[in-house]
């Protein structure tokens, strides 16, 4: 995001809600982003989509392993963080 908020219940958000109305999304970033459930109230208790570098698509297809399903479900977004554990290789997670 280049302006506004990463809650997409904002009105900051291309002077319109987006909450709850995604279908595809487009990460033109060098870095993951993160798509949450819920993020205008419990950004760390929703289901979370992490969405890689270069990634333009669709995710109303995507579904998690308890089948949860994407279309029209994030209400918000946010950067990826990096983790580095001391034994396992350094990756991007969803945090809260």
């Amino acid at each position: 995001m280049q302006r506004g908020t990463g809650n997409l219940n904002a009105r900051e958000v291309f002077g319109t809600r987006l909450n709850d109305k995604v279908s595809a999304v487009w990460n033109r970033d060098d870095k993951p982003w993160c798509l949450y459930e819920h993020a205008d109230t419990r950004w760390n208790r929703g289901h979370k989509l992490l969405v890689p570098s270069g990634f333009k698509g669709r995710i109303d297809r995507k579904r998690t392993r308890d089948g949860f399903g994407w279309n029209n479900q994030a209400s918000g977004v946010r950067k990826a963080q990096l983790v580095t554990p001391p034994f396992s290789a350094a990756h991007y997670e969803c945090g809260p």
